[in-house]
């Protein structure tokens, strides 16, 4: 994101120049941020949510069909199952043999299983 001066965000204070633009910037830039990840979690990336899933058809997608429980590293983590998911995976990382997308096991019981493992 990049807003100018002229967009009309401006500080109740004087400005005291551009340097205060680019710092709003950045500020913004993490808000979006933070927004848009947080969207992802409502609609739907969320280990609470994935036993709603459903496919094209409206049909519930059984949760042994989406998540998959492995040992990676000498650790149980889960894994992301859902054929369009591991395709695209497969091809991002060129990786033919992928089995499924490691999702994070790591943080408190709200975040565990809810983000991507990096």
């Amino acid at each position: 994101f990049f807003f100018q001066a002229e967009d009309g965000i401006r500080d109740a204070q004087e400005s005291r120049g551009l340097g205060d633009v680019y710092k709003r910037q950045e500020y913004y830039s993490e808000l979006v941020s933070s927004l848009i990840h947080e969207m992802v979690h409502v609609i739907g990336f969320s280990r609470f949510l994935f036993e709603y899933f459903v496919d094209e058809n409206e049909k519930r997608i059984p949760l042994d069909k989406i998540v998959k429980e492995i040992t990676i590293r000498g650790e149980k983590t889960n894994i992301i199952i859902l054929p369009k998911v591991v395709e695209w995976a497969k091809k991002h990382f060129d990786c033919p043999d992928m089995e499924g997308v490691e999702l994070e096991n790591q943080g408190v019981s709200g975040s565990k299983g809810s983000h991507w493992e990096r």
